[in-house]
């Protein structure tokens, strides 16, 4: 016997999230509308739901390079304008990353800080 399943659908997708670093403007996928989302970052949300700081210190590298796999893969002008203008790669990736979260208005407690506590510059939906 075969249980024939029908993908599910979605009715009322999330906002997207609208972000600009340097001269790249990009549209993100609400990070809650998990039907938009490609597998990989579903993963990497359910590994951070609980909290940041709860994280081994492999685990938080699992879910930035998650991330970063995403934006090389479907966003190649950010990561070029990234490549190109920052000082500090690892910390503009990751003021983007919180960004898109507090563009998602995921869980505070699981986005509050991708690395070690504090993104030093103020976030809005222009970084650069």
């Amino acid at each position: 016997m075969t249980t024939v399943l029908q993908p599910s659908v979605v009715e009322n997708a999330l906002e997207d999230v609208h972000i600009q670093y340097g001269d790249v403007k990009i549209t993100l996928p609400n990070l809650q509308d998990s039907g938009r989302l490609p597998i990989v970052l579903l993963q990497a949300g359910v590994i951070a739901s609980g909290g940041w700081e709860r994280l081994t210190s492999d685990q938080q590298t699992d879910v930035m390079a998650s991330f970063l796999a995403y934006f090389m893969r479907d966003y190649p002008q950010l990561v070029a304008e990234i490549d190109r203008k920052s000082g500090d790669k690892i910390k503009d990736f990751e003021r983007i990353v919180q960004a898109w979260a507090e563009g998602s208005k995921t869980d505070p407690k699981a986005s509050s800080s991708l690395t070690s506590g504090t993104a030093s510059a103020p976030l809005s939906n222009t970084i650069g």
